[in-house]
């Protein structure tokens, strides 16, 4: 078990406020020095923005799929789009 402290965004207005990691069960026998730049690498990654997010881009594009299908798992496909691989 370890953690850490990280800023990657840019803030113009007010302070960035660091993010606080915890790594509770790591098997990747990766040092934590590289884990650190992973994850914040990954915060640069995100294509809806061109700059740094606070959370790195696949827990961000996890929560935004989350949210998305919680919203329209019971909605009806558009009827031209039904037999199309994006409603299967």
């Amino acid at each position: 078990y370890y953690d850490f402290y990280l800023i990657a965004q840019n803030v113009t207005r007010g302070t960035a406020t660091p993010t606080h990691y915890k790594v509770i069960f790591d098997n990747s026998e990766l040092p934590a020095e590289t884990l650190q730049e992973l994850v914040y690498s990954q915060c640069f990654a995100y294509m809806n923005w061109n700059g740094a997010i606070r959370i790195p881009a696949p827990c961000q594009y996890a929560h935004k799929l989350s949210s998305f299908i919680s919203q329209h798992i019971n909605d009806e496909p558009v009827k031209p789009l039904r037999n199309h691989f994006y409603y299967l």
